[in-house]
């Protein structure tokens, strides 16, 4: 990985403390999850550093293997297209490239090393959706809402990547289409966010307090200080 777009916990995405996008990076394999609520993400991947046992000279091939053509755009560049500009929107659950009556969220790229001779093993670049949660975009790619739903419920996820958790945000802009925040409706009471993800105070302001980082139920909030 040479690049990636980088959300920010607390404002973009909600999770247990340490948790980011990063699942793990090996030579064989690359792998996020997509927690940042921004429809589309952007990774520069290198296969740069592969040689040919025999010395032969290695052009590269990436290859989308499952996902949505419509929402992943992969661009090889560089000496022999070793490195790939990819990027790639939200998706929700999709049929399995391998069997359509199975359901998956895992989008898999593959990148194989070809000496003009043979063809190697893939290496592979996968992007995890997590099913939990149901999103709504604009037109213009805005996020609009995101509801997330219990993770041992019908769209199950697995707790060891994903932090469970039940409510909705609804986002709003502002009169020149800026973040201005979001209302979280949870099942007992609303809160007010701003665009830093800032909890507004009393209850439904908009207007700058001062605020402290908190945690509750396993799950950054952040909460007005006394």
């Amino acid at each position: 990985m040479v690049e990636e777009d980088r959300p920010r916990p607390g404002r973009d995405y909600f999770e247990a403390e340490g948790r980011t996008e990063d699942l793990f990076t090996t030579p064989a394999a690359v792998a996020r999850i997509f927690r940042g609520v921004a429809r589309w993400r952007r990774y520069v991947l290198s296969a740069d550093g592969s040689s040919d046992p025999n010395g032969y000279p290695l052009t590269f091939h990436w290859r989308l293997l499952q996902g949505d053509p419509q929402r992943i755009v992969i661009r090889p560049f560089g000496d022999r297209n070793a490195q790939a500009e990819i990027r790639i929107a939200w998706h929700e659950p999709f049929s399995a490239a391998s069997e359509p009556s199975v359901t998956t969220s895992r989008v898999d790229i593959a990148v194989f090393a070809d000496n003009g001779r043979h063809p190697s093993a893939p290496a592979f670049f996968t992007v995890y959706f997590p099913p939990a949660e149901e999103r709504t975009y604009g037109p213009d790619d805005r996020i609009l809402s995101v509801r997330y739903h219990r993770s041992d419920g019908p769209r199950y996820t697995d707790p060891v990547l994903y932090t469970p958790r039940e409510w909705t945000d609804i986002y709003r802009y502002d009169e020149a289409g800026h973040p201005a925040g979001w209302k979280r409706m949870l099942s007992d009471r609303e809160e007010v966010y701003d665009a830093e993800g800032r909890r507004a105070t009393p209850e439904g302001a908009w207007r700058p307090v001062t605020y402290r980082v908190v945690a509750g139920a396993g799950v950054p909030r952040l909460e007005p200080a006394p």
